[in-house]
């Protein structure tokens, strides 16, 4: 096992199992029979992996980009698009025609609708019918099966056994991160998957978790 349920549980205390719900044993499974698949197959690169996983997925609870903004909020994360409140008022609250603004031809987005249906999807948020076909190419290869990007984003947020796969593609793959976790460089790994720092501290404390318990 690359980790148990018990570590699982130690580093982040919301997912265990209980009377009702193996979550904590369910979500440990599929990362030890997945991640190796990837060359995630060590603690040294589990533990940047898992890290920015957590924080990226709301501790995997978030595999869907919402979208459902206040105008308010609109201008905080969008203050280029969204410099006032005019100007936010008619998205806030509209997750479709706010998508339409924010992702409409971008991303490998050509069809009307993609700019929604191909919104942020899975723990590390695949954005993009340009990504998520690319996640989706790979997918089939890998594994003999035919499925189509629209297919996938739905699974993507869905399917949490898919999700922990584009996790994993993600790192290893797209940002090519299993060297700089080897070297326990997880400042490039956050900026790599992130595109900056956000929610930095957070990161570092499931970080910090997962190397005092996974050894």
């Amino acid at each position: 096992m690359l980790i148990t349920s018990e570590q699982l549980h130690r580093i982040r205390p919301s997912i265990k199992d209980t009377n009702l719900s193996k979550r904590a044993t369910i979500i440990s499974d599929l990362i030890s029979k997945i991640c190796p698949l990837y060359g995630i197959d060590r603690p040294t690169i589990l533990h940047e992996w898992l890290a920015n996983v957590l924080e990226e997925s709301g501790e995997f609870t978030v595999f869907a980009e919402d979208l459902y903004y206040s105008a308010k909020r609109l201008m905080k994360v969008w203050p280029k698009r969204f410099p006032d409140m005019q100007s936010a008022i008619p998205y806030a609250k509209n997750p479709q025609k706010l998508a339409e603004k924010v992702y409409a031809n971008r991303n490998g987005n050509k069809r009307p609708g993609d700019a929604y249906l191909m919104r942020g999807a899975g723990p590390m948020q695949l954005t993009g019918l340009g990504m998520i076909a690319e996640f989706t190419t790979y997918y089939n290869k890998k594994f003999g099966t035919k499925y189509n990007p629209y297919q996938m984003a739905e699974m993507l947020r869905k399917d949490l056994e898919i999700g922990i796969h584009s996790a994993a593609w993600v790192f290893a793959v797209v940002k090519r991160l299993i060297p700089y976790a080897i070297s326990d460089n997880m400042k490039v790994c956050v900026y790599k998957i992130n595109g900056g720092y956000t929610n930095m501290g957070e990161r570092m404390i499931y970080y910090e978790r997962s190397k005092q318990v996974i050894k």
